[in-house]
């Protein structure tokens, strides 16, 4: 009995370790098939060796193009910063200047508002002597329209006491330093109507554009005498003359009837306006 016990328990314990042998195996083969399908793998990961040295090659040059754009982009926020840091300079100069020319818009405009106010006392005054004049603030001009200040076709000043009396007016008003400061210059304008001149003048012909001049000369060579003999500062330099012949005529008017060709035939004074003073452009940008 105690033999046949002994014989099951051997049988037994070598069923034991014939199914471990089987575990074995059969784990020893799934690591073989695995092994194998990693080799597999493998080896349809391995890239021929032309093509990695050309990879290589192309990481290498990546990578340097990439170093180089670094280097770009530095170079252009180095650009970009000195860039803004220019503009934000512009900027204040521009105002600078902006404030510059605000300044020297305010004086120009100071100096037409004397000019208006002196236009305006020139006529009241000559107006309460009987010598009415036209007036045209905005543009700086004065024309004494009087029909018969000159004779047709001639230079001559007829009403000598108009042009003295004008000119004790104007250089009255101008010995206040707020009109004298905002005129330049005093344009003394000849005018005549569209009729053609037909005479001559040392065996020349004589043309309107000539005879309005002669009248303007004459018209200043008038006033600079009676000036000097009254004791008035006369300035040369503050008057200049021309002729303009029909070339200019009154706005609103076309030389066709006899009424406008008289107010035509004129002598006109244009009051420059004295621009504000810079010394130079970099004045601006001081």
């Amino acid at each position: 009995m105690r033999f046949i016990r002994q014989k099951q328990q051997s049988s037994e314990e070598n069923h034991f370790w014939i199914s471990i042998s089987d575990l074995m195996t059969t784990l020893l083969f799934v690591f073989i098939l695995i092994l194998a399908v990693t080799i597999l793998g493998l080896q349809k990961d391995i890239i021929p060796r032309d093509k990695y040295e050309q990879m290589k090659l192309e990481r290498d040059a990546a990578i340097k193009e990439n170093k180089e754009l670094q280097k770009l982009i530095q170079s252009l926020v180095i650009e970009r910063d000195t860039f803004k840091n220019k503009m934000e300079v512009a900027i204040k100069e521009k105002d600078k200047i902006e404030q510059k020319f605000n300044d020297l818009k305010k004086l120009l405009n100071k100096n037409r508002q004397s000019r208006t106010e002196l236009l305006s006392l020139l006529k009241q005054r000559l107006s309460m002597k009987n010598i009415n004049v036209e007036i045209v603030p905005e543009e700086g001009v004065m024309r004494i329209t009087k029909e018969r200040l000159f004779d047709t076709a001639k230079a001559e000043v007829r009403d000598k006491q108009l042009i003295k009396e004008v000119t004790k007016e104007l250089l009255t008003l101008l010995n206040d330093e707020k009109y004298r400061e905002a005129i330049n210059t005093i344009y003394i304008e000849g005018h005549t109507d569209s009729d053609r001149l037909n005479r001559k003048r040392g065996g020349i012909a004589w043309t309107n554009k000539e005879l309005s001049a002669q009248r303007a000369i004459n018209t200043f060579s008038l006033m600079k005498s009676y000036a000097i003999s009254q004791g008035f500062d006369f300035e040369d330099r503050l008057f200049s003359y021309s002729g303009y012949a029909d070339s200019r005529p009154i706005k609103g008017t076309s030389n066709k009837n006899k009424d406008e060709k008289a107010r035509n035939r004129r002598i006109q004074f244009f009051f420059a306006l004295n621009p504000p003073k810079v010394k130079s452009v970099e004045e601006l940008e001081k």
